[in-house]
């Protein structure tokens, strides 16, 4: 139940104190609490919670005012509701009428007003706060029509500094072996859990070497230094102990234990432990540092490691968060857990800024990792009177034409340094889209395809994206990449007989069949579309232009051979058009997907086993050296949309 206060909160002057006295109005809470718009906000506060039903909630102002004091504090929940107590000026913040000895809340109080209160209210509450200022600044002007004229008159100004930090998250730092061992201890006490209501039925437990274990841990946990085969040996040793833990479970499960015995919070850890488990056992198999969505915690396994750089602390842990900041205002523009490229963001921001104050920036203030190729101009910038880029001739890329002419000099190939991207989003610094366009390869459906060797490194994770045109749809099956081999296939896609679909097909080890039917994927003949089809673990995700079009069953270990494998064909032959073919050895998320998928890479990139840009021959831009032999085909010249350079107002 909510009930909002009928009586308006008296001025702090007003506030009943149990001695004599008066609050002081320039005091830092009670500016901060003149400052928040919290009546604005009370009706959509309100709607989390039944009229009539239920308990009387906690205000809104007591929410937002408790969370805010925790965050200024920096302090403990229980330690706020302690400040809170002691202090009138607290008491006034969060909306009490006079000051009360007795705690106005409970300290689990803060764990719900987190959940109810997320990030997007936060947002809005600070763009209120930064309209409300800006209006009181424009009611200085006394003509609001001098006012209006003056801001059409305007065209760019102010200061825009964008850049990225993480938000660290309290967590003990993580290790390989550390985690193992504290999902291990975890396992122990379910196992005993479960364990209880069989005792009658079982008589004996199952067998869990916690002590050996424990021992092999503290020995190496212990040192002060240790060597990479130790550390290594000891990884080992924890996975065996864990995997014979988890074998235990699903054995005391099957004897008739009940996950119910259970809490909540072990049943969402066991999930995760099972997680932890295949990621730490694919890198200790190939022997690598890195897994997609690698868990850090086993009780906040959302949490993931961001890369920094920094000196003293390469890498954090927390949620990344990409901030604007104008004028002393700060705007929270993207938060997440992920390891996003804050430079994707900058024309995003950019339009915010004139969302808000209705100009565009006079200036923006970044780092060197929002230049990239991205960020180059179009040449239909507002008051751009010539650009030349010197990419390959001295035309004027704007309206104007006051193209140059050339006198001597000489033309070089140089990916320029203040061009350079990330590692991991390279991009080709010199790529003229517009005056240079890509070779296609067309398909004809009878007997065209290329031929490539086996590229894929295991069979738990891949990533497959390329675009492709279909010339015909509803028609017949047209395999465009995939490899029919005798009963089996290896992973394979086909555009479908009917209803616009798109099918893929595959096989695990064992001869078992996985494969969907995807209904209305593509849109119309003739026009390209990005396809990303993702393999972590036991799940395939397929994406269509970057967004997730589908998430369905996966085999563990998927069938596949050290032969041949086909674009264009799988057991029949693709009619259309397919380029930018990139085959890889991890599953990539949707941030990265669609970091690059409208520009080409450089062959470098972390994960990336073979790479067919398919212009003008089918040969592999990695170092693999996987270069594809064509069968059939035609060449032609084409402007592709998806490499067409983005619109900026910048």
């Amino acid at each position: 139940m909510y009930r909002k206060e009928e009586q308006p909160l008296p001025p702090p002057e007003k506030f009943e104190l149990p001695f004599e006295g008066k609050l002081s109005p320039n005091n830092r809470w009670v500016i901060m609490a003149e400052l928040i718009p919290w009546d604005d906000f009370e009706e959509e506060y309100a709607k989390l919670f039944s009229a009539e039903k239920g308990a009387p909630a906690k205000l809104f102002r007591m929410a937002l005012g408790t969370l805010i004091i925790k965050e200024k504090l920096r302090t403990s929940d229980r330690e706020t509701i302690e400040q809170i107590r002691e202090n009138p000026y607290l008491q006034y913040f969060i909306g009490l009428n006079c000051y009360q000895q007795e705690p106005p809340l409970e300290s689990s109080m803060l764990v719900h007003f987190r959940k109810r209160i997320d990030g997007e209210l936060i947002n809005k509450i600070n763009k209120k706060i930064v309209k409300r200022e800006i209006d009181k600044s424009d009611k200085e002007v006394k003509k609001k029509d001098c006012l209006q004229e003056k801001r059409e008159k305007i065209k760019n100004k102010g200061k825009l500094i964008l850049d990225a930090t993480c938000a660290p998250a309290d967590i003990k730092y993580p290790t390989d072996l550390g985690i193992l061992n504290q999902a291990r201890i975890e396992t122990e006490r379910i196992i005993d859990n479960l364990y209880k209501p069989l005792r009658v039925k079982l008589r004996k437990k199952p067998r869990t070497s916690r002590i050996i274990a424990r021992k092999e841990y503290l020995k190496v946990a212990k040192k002060r230094k240790v060597s990479y085969q130790e550390r290594r040996k000891a990884i080992g040793k924890q996975l065996k102990y864990l995997k014979k833990n988890l074998g235990n479970i699903e054995d005391l499960i099957q004897a008739g234990a009940s996950l119910e015995n259970l809490s909540k919070r072990q049943k969402n850890c066991l999930e995760t432990i099972k997680k932890v488990y295949e990621q730490q056992q694919s890198m200790w198999e190939n022997n690598t540092q890195s897994v997609p969505q690698r868990i850090v915690s086993l009780t906040q396994p959302h949490i993931r490691p961001i890369v920094r750089g920094k000196v003293g602390k390469p890498i954090e842990f927390g949620a990344k968060l990409s901030v604007s900041c104008v004028d002393n205002y700060v705007f929270l523009d993207k938060i997440s857990w992920e390891n996003f490229n804050e430079s994707c963001h900058l024309k995003e921001q950019v339009e915010k800024y004139k969302e808000t104050f209705g100009y565009y920036p006079e200036s923006v203030h970044v780092d060197k990792v929002y230049r990239n190729i991205d960020h180059r101009l179009t040449g239909k910038e507002e008051g751009l009177m010539a650009y030349y880029p010197l990419n390959g001739d001295a035309s004027d890329s704007t309206s104007n034409k006051n193209h140059g002419t050339i006198h001597g000099g000489t033309w070089t190939q140089e990916n320029l340094e203040f061009l350079e991207p990330l590692k991991g989003t390279e991009k080709p610094a010199n790529v003229d889209r517009e005056q240079n366009p890509q070779s296609v390869l067309n398909f004809d459906g009878q007997d065209d395809y290329i031929e490539i060797q086996e590229p894929f490194e295991n069979n738990r994770y891949f990533t497959i994206s390329l675009w492709i045109n279909p010339a015909i749809l509803n028609s017949n099956f047209r395999g465009f990449i995939g490899k029919q081999e005798e009963a089996y296939r290896q992973p394979g896609m086909w555009v479908g007989p009917s209803g616009n679909e798109l099918h893929y097909d595959s096989y695990d080890t064992s001869g078992q069949r996985y494969f969907s039917i995807l209904n209305n994927f593509f849109e119309s003949k003739d026009k390209w579309v990005h396809i990303a089809w993702v393999k972590e673990n036991t799940e395939y995700k397929i994406y269509r232009n970057g967004e997730l079009f589908a998430m369905e069953p996966a085999p563990t270990n998927f069938y596949t051979t050290n032969t041949n494998y086909w674009l264009g064909r799988v057991d029949n032959f693709f009619q259309g058009k397919i380029t930018e073919v990139r085959i890889w050895n991890k599953a990539r998320t949707q941030d990265e997907i669609t970091q690059d998928m409208n520009h080409r890479l450089t062959g470098k990139e972390e994960g990336l086993m073979a790479y067919y840009p398919l212009n003008g021959d089918a040969s592999d831009s990695t170092s693999n050296n996987n270069h594809g032999t064509i069968h059939g085909g035609t060449w032609t010249q084409e402007n592709l949309e998806f490499l067409e350079p983005l619109k900026t107002n910048i």
